[in-house]
């Protein structure tokens, strides 16, 4: 959780920080005539400069005047609710930490200085004569190759052709905008595609075969033990296996405490996650398919022999093969039944049935757990626990829906930062174009059709944002999504990629440009015509 918070935080920093290049960039382009009188009456680069920095660090302030207090209590709640749902523990103390606050103190300083410092610097940099003789948005629209591909298309109504040509007339202030609506809908694809990737790989790793799992209170022979259990319907195979504790003794010196399940070689129910070589076939002796994350960091290799103390007594093993679990708090290796029995004793006998189920559904699971139960009770054996697949695949999606829940509210932040950003830079063009609103409501223009226009303009930059974050949607997923499987399972996760979680954030940000145009383009109609044309 702790991973996904940072790497999410870091990114909608990043948003940020295009919010606040996007607000400067308004603030100095509604503010160009007023820089050309502060300069014609002597006011130096320098000084000019440090009044729209200081604006800048008015801003970082008055945020941290919000954010210190809201931050503190949101990780307070944050660390009640995570603590609530990963062990039920309550949370009775209120604990401040000075160190994140300073953090937050720096970076509400530091990063709106240096996020100002681009737009401030190309700002100020205006000539008097520039400043002075502006008349506004669009004076040198069709100059550039983007704008002459533009001019050239045709058939378009024409409140639509407008909205096309005024979306690219600040192309500096649109690709900020589209910045933060690119970098908001990556974050998007990456957290359900990693919620995704988290499920399919706990399907993948989460047992070696067996639907159910059931441990007897004390060994039964093997075969009284299977066909109790297949006498059960529902039952499709059961088959009799062995755990035993091991050490793997390695080069010099070092013990590793490692579990022995011992399967049969011709197991129909055995059928681990093999990464390299292969599983247990019949007639393998020492034999041994060899955990993966283990072996990674040991330098084994399949083929390699290992030592094993099973009863402090040694033996050499092969590593036949490496497969892929999602636990890892212990190291289990998959060995030959009767070779485990040879070394332990007690052949022909065991507790730990595995069983196939004709159903996986949890429902069906736990009926059949009790007519298990109740079976060998009838023959005086006590079912001393049980496992069941669909049952710990509910528990483990719920705990990782947590981490889920956190990123995707992370996500609705950014998409928030985002679709503020779009106000600001439509709001800043109702402003630099209320002449021309003018203009066209004098020439007979509804406040529907002006308006239209606007939501149209926002509409078409969540578009364009989309366009851009679809191809980088996928490397950018793949890349988030081995972040967290590293953090949560030292491993890369079986990536699937949520190609529907691209099309609905197309649907979300389609709804998130309107509604952002549509406050500035009601503005927009309430300025009478005297008032629009009479704007300096």
């Amino acid at each position: 959780v702790m991973m996904g918070l940072m790497v999410i935080g870091v990114l909608s920093l990043g948003v940020s920080a295009f919010l606040i290049i996007n607000t400067m960039n308004a603030i100095l382009v509604q503010q160009v005539w007023q820089i050309g009188v502060m300069k014609a009456v002597g006011a130096t680069l320098s000084r000019v400069m440090k009044v729209y920095l200081a604006t800048a660090l008015i801003y970082g302030g008055l945020a941290l005047l919000l954010a210190v207090p809201l931050g503190v209590l949101g990780a307070h709640w944050m660390a009640v609710w995570l603590l609530h749902m990963f062990s039920s523990v309550e949370l009775d103390t209120f604990q401040f930490e000075p160190v994140a606050v300073s953090i937050q103190i720096a970076v509400g300083v530091v990063v709106p200085l240096l996020a100002a410092l681009v737009p401030v610097i190309g700002g100020v940099r205006i000539t008097i004569r520039e400043a002075i003789g502006s008349h506004g948005i669009g004076m040198d629209f069709g100059q550039g190759a983007l704008d002459r591909l533009i001019s050239h298309v045709r058939r378009l109504p024409r409140p639509v052709a407008l909205s096309l040509r005024n979306t690219f007339r600040r192309k500096a202030r649109i690709l900020l905008t589209l910045a933060t609506l690119t970098f908001s809908g990556l974050m998007f694809t990456m957290v359900l595609s990693t919620a995704r990737s988290l499920d399919a790989t706990i399907l993948t790793c989460f047992s070696p075969g067996e639907d159910i799992s059931i441990t007897l209170d004390h060994p039964i022979r093997a075969s009284r033990a299977v066909e109790i259990a297949e006498g059960v319907d529902g039952v499709v195979e059961a088959e009799v296996w062995r755990e035993h504790d091991a050490a793997l003794l390695l080069p010099g010196g070092e013990e590793k405490a490692v579990g022995l399940i011992g399967a049969p070689s011709d197991s129909t129910i055995l059928n681990p996650n093999i990464t390299a070589g292969r599983s247990l076939q019949a007639g393998d002796s020492n034999a041994l398919v060899f955990t993966s994350r283990l072996a990674e960091k040991k330098d084994i290799r399949v083929g390699d022999e290992v030592t094993l103390s099973i009863d402090d007594e040694e033996s050499t093993w092969t590593v036949v093969g490496f497969y892929l679990g999602v636990d890892d708090k212990s190291d289990d290796f998959f060995v030959p039944l009767d070779t485990l029995e040879r070394a332990v004793g007690d052949a022909g006998r065991g507790s730990l049935v595995k069983i196939l189920a004709q159903r996986n559904d949890l429902g069906s699971q736990k009926r059949l757990v009790e007519a298990l139960k109740d079976a060998y009770a009838v023959q005086r054996i006590e079912v001393e626990s049980t496992w069941t697949t669909s049952e710990a695949l509910e528990d483990s999606r719920t705990s990782y829906g947590i981490l889920t829940s956190v990123l995707l509210a992370m996500v609705t932040l950014t998409a928030t930062v985002g679709g503020i950003g779009l106000m600001s830079t439509m709001s800043m063009n109702v402003v630099e174009r209320r002449r021309e609103i003018g203009v066209m409501r004098a020439i007979g223009a509804s406040s529907i059709t002006i308006v239209g226009m606007f939501v149209v303009e926002g509409m078409l930059v969540g578009a364009l944002s989309w366009l851009l974050a679809a191809p980088l949607s996928y490397p950018a997923a793949r890349v988030f999504g081995d972040v967290i499987g590293q953090a949560v399972f030292a491993m890369p996760l079986n990536f699937v990629y949520a190609a529907d979680g691209l099309l609905l954030w197309l649907l979300i940000v389609s709804v998130l440009s309107a509604l952002a145009s549509f406050w500035p383009a009601l503005q927009a109609t309430k300025v009478s015509v005297r008032e629009s044309l009479a704007y300096e």
